[in-house]
This record gives structure tokens, sequence and C-alpha cells, in this order.
């Protein structure tokens, strides 16, 4: 038997092979509300009748590396203008409940408690994404397909159930895997071991913001599910920690100041 250790290249493209077979060179697209949030934001953005808008990005570093997450992914506030006014669109796709509120520790507390109070009231109400909020990872539905491009369509059907994003990107990576029979892991133990061996790590919100990422108790995501099936947290319940990342200039090395 092969096993994940063994061979990981081949089994890498086996899985992408995979993936690409059985959707008919279709990207899969199993989560939900993400092509209705998509559509509001877009109605939004061209509700100022321009094709390209002015915006202002800010972030809280102390390195250059610190201004992109390890997948290179830049962290910050993205501000526009919307009918006169300076908009934050990460406070309102939140406040109108088109996003989960997701802390990581390289935020401060006054950053996750303006996000916890813009949170509260979509919540309390079940508005849009928190009304398809699931307990449990159900079946994963690899009949669901990246629509095409002007299709919108999708958008009839695009509702609930919905899980935490980031718990829905640990399942697309495992679920293929699964159905490939390239791993004989159930998705509990794949949460354990964490993506590419590297788990990831965690605090629940209040003991982060009372105690800061140096005192808080360090958590495996993996705690907060069992069986691999039953979600024990809510969306603003954890606060992740930051995987580093190292930024590099054109001569391919690392910038380590500004």
């Amino acid at each position: 038997m092969i096993t994940d250790k063994v061979r990981p290249h081949h089994l890498e493209r086996k899985a992408i092979l995979y993936v690409r077979q059985s959707s008919a060179h279709q990207v899969l697209h199993n989560r939900e509300l993400g092509a209705t949030s998509t559509k509001e934001l877009h109605d939004l953005l061209g509700s100022t009748g321009k094709t390209t808008l002015d915006c202002r990005v800010t972030t809280q570093v102390d390195t250059p590396n610190e201004v992109f997450d390890t997948y290179g992914r830049l962290v910050g506030d993205i501000e526009v203008t919307v009918n006169g006014k300076l908009l934050n669109l990460n406070h309102w796709l939140v406040e109108q409940g088109w996003a989960y509120p997701t802390f990581y520790s390289s935020m401060t507390n006054d950053e996750i408690n303006a996000l916890l109070a813009l949170a509260k009231t979509a919540r309390s109400n079940k508005t849009l994404v928190w009304k398809f909020l699931s307990k449990t990872v159900g079946p994963f539905d690899f009949n669901l397909r990246e629509p095409p491009v002007g299709n919108t369509s999708v958008l009839a059907t695009d509702k609930g159930p919905a899980i935490f994003p980031k718990l829905f990107r640990r399942y697309t990576n495992f679920s293929p895997r699964k159905k490939a029979k390239i791993t004989a892991q159930t998705f509990q133990a794949f949460l354990v071991a964490g993506s590419g061996g590297k788990p990831d790590i965690c605090f629940e919100t209040a003991d982060f913001l009372a105690n800061g990422v140096h005192s808080a108790t360090p958590h495996n995501f993996s705690d907060f599910v069992v069986g691999g099936k039953t979600i024990k947290f809510q969306p603003d319940g954890l606060v992740f920690k930051e995987a580093p990342s190292t930024l590099l200039g054109p001569d391919n090395k690392p910038i380590g100041h500004f």
C-alpha cells in the first residue's frame, strides 16, 4: 500500500488528475452563498458608476513580511468611497451578514472588537450567512461546479448549509484525496495533522482578548470539531495563529526592513 509519505509528488498529481476528471475540467464549487455574496459586493461597487475605483488599504505591521500572509494574500482593510462616504469593505461585509469574521493573532484587540460588534446584530438576527450556518460538516457535493462566466442562474439556488470558510478549505483539500483513495485518513485525523503536516493553531477569542498571544492557551483547530463532523465553535469564537511569511525582493533575497 502506498502511503502519503511515499512518492508524495505522484500522489499529488493523482489527486489533481482525479479532481479534473471528476469535474469534467471544471472547478469544484462547494462553498454555498459564495456567488451571492460576491454579487452583492459587485453591485455595491458598481453603484458608483465607475469601472475603476480608487481605494485605500491600511495594515498594521512591524516588518515588511507581515503585510502578506503565508499564502501571499495581503492582510489589511480596504476602503473605497461609495455615495460620497468612505466605506470599509471588510466591515461592510461583516455588518451586512455577507461574511463571517475571521480573526488572526496579528490583529489588535480593537480590530477584533470592532468586527465582533458589527457581527453581533447580523448573527442575532440570523442574517444571510448566519441563517445558513451549519453545526455539522455534511457530505462533500462533487456535483456542484463553478458556473461559466456571466451565468447568474446559480444565484437562484445558492444557499446553505454553510460552514466556516477555513474549515471548508480544509474539507475541500481532504475530500478529493479521500475519494481518490490516496489517503486512509478520516477528516478528523486530517484536521489533527494539519494541511501539509502543519496543524492550524488557534486561541479562543475571549482568552486571546484577555491574555494576548503569548499567554492565551493555544489549541489545535481540530479540538473544536468532533468526529470530523460536529462543529463546536462559532466563526467569531476563535483567533488563528498567523503563519509567518517571507517577502522577497527583485534579487530574490528576503526583505527584512522598510
